[in-house]
């Protein structure tokens, strides 16, 4: 097994999750009726409408801007841990 760049994990989830996070929040914006009902399903049909707020600009930007780092973090960690375990014969 190889080893895994902390850096380049850390991107690669990063990015992935923030493109899910706009594609979502685009979502909720263009079709807010099909986005909630698609929540409650994801929620094992919770009623999660008294949660949801409309969407405002500077408050997504902020969500997104955390989400990007906290899975930055969480990626670049993945790769710390996995390189850990990952026995050192086998580190290339």
């Amino acid at each position: 097994m190889y080893k895994l760049s902390s850096h380049t994990v850390g991107t690669t989830l990063g990015v992935t999750v923030g493109i899910l996070y706009v594609l979502c929040a685009l979502a909720y914006v263009l079709f807010p009726e099909i986005t909630k009902s698609l929540f409650a399903y994801m929620f094992h049909g919770i009623n999660v409408t008294s949660l949801l707020t409309p969407i405002t600009f500077w408050p997504t930007v902020i969500g997104l801007v955390v989400t990007l780092v906290s899975t930055y973090i969480a990626g670049a960690l993945f790769a710390l841990v996995w390189n850990a375990l990952v026995p050192s014969s086998e580190n290339k």
